[in-house]
């Protein structure tokens, strides 16, 4: 967690290797893991300058899209990534958020699946399929997709938190 001085020498090393796509890349993650999105991007660009064809890049990219709520763009940069390769269930998974803030929930869910699919011990994605379910109004199954989470990991907050949603709109009032 020494973002500063992390970033202080690959910013040196940037300066004497433009060439090296691992400078630009952890340059992006330092700054996305800081909450400096903008900076994130523009470090994730000069990555793809380098390597236009880096899945990590562009999952990475999509994920802080998703961060600063550009859902149109994130999805376009995911989509990306799939078509390189379509086993990285992050990718996945953050084209489910994306497509879940486009309001396409059906897509959204359809995304989640095939995070789950590729990595079915993936808690975050069956936590999040429960969002698209719940607003398509299906209170049984988003419930079950909390379940599939908790059991990966019980102390998940945000599972619990979306399974109440899920049992309070079943009017299972205790237990939500």
């Amino acid at each position: 967690n020494r973002f500063v001085e992390a970033s202080a020498i690959f910013y040196c090393l940037y300066s004497y290797k433009k060439d090296d796509l691992r400078i630009p890349y952890n340059l992006g993650l330092i700054h996305s893991l800081q909450g400096k999105h903008q900076a994130a991007l523009e470090a994730f660009d000069l990555a793809l300058k380098i390597q236009p064809q880096d899945v990590d890049t562009l999952v990475n990219k999509g994920a802080t899209c998703n961060d600063i709520k550009n859902y149109v763009l994130a999805l376009e940069v995911l989509e990306r990534a799939i078509q390189i390769n379509p086993k990285i269930p992050e990718a996945w998974s953050n084209k489910g958020i994306a497509l879940n803030n486009l309001n396409l929930y059906q897509e959204s869910i359809n995304a989640y699946n095939e995070a789950i699919k590729l990595s079915p011990n993936y808690h975050e994605a069956w936590s999040n399929k429960s969002v698209p379910l719940n607003r398509l109004k299906r209170f049984l199954e988003a419930s079950e997709a909390c379940d599939a989470a908790l059991s990966l990991k019980p102390d998940y907050a945000e599972a619990w938190s979306n399974k109440g949603i899920s049992l309070y709109e079943l009017k299972r009032f205790d237990e939500a």
